[in-house]
């Protein structure tokens, strides 16, 4: 399974982005909301986890652009913001929502969804703490 992870502060993951490589997930990374639509215009993903907060085109711009390249792109917004109105924003163009902190399990379990027998349901769920 093939993960890309857009986020401005990418180093602060390199922990999730290991684990998620040590459980066999083929992993890329961006640092910022150009350089990920590039590289899903060039590579296939099973999976976008994104960053909401990002200087420059933030999260939402950047999905919403996405969703443009591949209507069925599967895609997991990893934001630390808890307003209601963002939530409900990106609620309708995204696969599923997380708010911070995330932790390795949680981010290997959003690529298990995808993987897994869950596919549809987390197509449409929506993960809070």
């Amino acid at each position: 399974m093939r993960v890309l992870w857009i986020d401005d502060e990418i180093d602060m993951f390199r922990p999730f982005v290991y684990a998620l490589k040590d459980k066999g997930y083929e992993v890329e990374t961006a640092t910022n909301g150009p350089d990920g639509i590039e590289l899903v215009k060039t590579r296939d993903f099973d999976l976008v986890l994104l960053d909401e907060i990002m200087t420059g085109m933030d999260g939402l711009e950047v999905l919403r652009r996405l969703k443009q390249l591949d209507p069925n792109l599967l895609v997991a917004m990893v934001t630390k913001s808890d307003q209601e109105a963002l939530i409900n924003e990106a609620f309708g163009k995204l696969s599923s929502s997380r708010s911070r902190p995330c932790s390795c399990s949680r981010s290997s379990s959003a690529c298990s969804r995808r993987s897994g027998s869950c596919r549809a349901a987390s197509r449409r769920s929506t993960w809070r703490q």
